[in-house]
């Protein structure tokens, strides 16, 4: 039975399964970052499909499946937290390292040409 005093490492538990959702949603665009309506829909699906999953999985062990609503403001605050604090960031690296290796190879195919 859940008391009050477990609400604190519940929403930890939701804010951290946020935080891995906005990270999924990252992966998923750096794997398939593409304008296509049809790749982007199946990537919609996984994305769902992940958040679902991680979701689920953090309130089963948090508090075995009691959907309550502040839990479901901490999955927003973790995934808006990841969103708009990491992901500029992380993207930025991203395209940097993406930039530098295209130069690289770029270089490269000329060498070998």
């Amino acid at each position: 039975m859940s008391t009050t005093l477990s609400q604190p490492a519940q929403m930890a538990a939701c804010i951290y399964a946020g935080l891995l959702m906005g990270i999924w949603r990252d992966i998923l665009d750096m794997i398939l970052p593409t304008a296509r309506m049809w790749l982007n829909a199946l990537k919609d699906i996984a994305f769902w499909a992940g958040c679902a999953y991680i979701a689920i999985y953090a309130l089963f062990h948090a508090n075995g499946l009691i959907v309550r609503p502040f839990i479901l403001v901490c999955f927003l605050l973790g995934f808006l937290l990841w969103r708009f604090a990491a992901t500029p960031f992380v993207m930025a690296i991203y395209r940097f390292v993406c930039s530098a290796m295209r130069s690289f190879f770029d270089k490269f195919s000329r060498l070998l040409a």
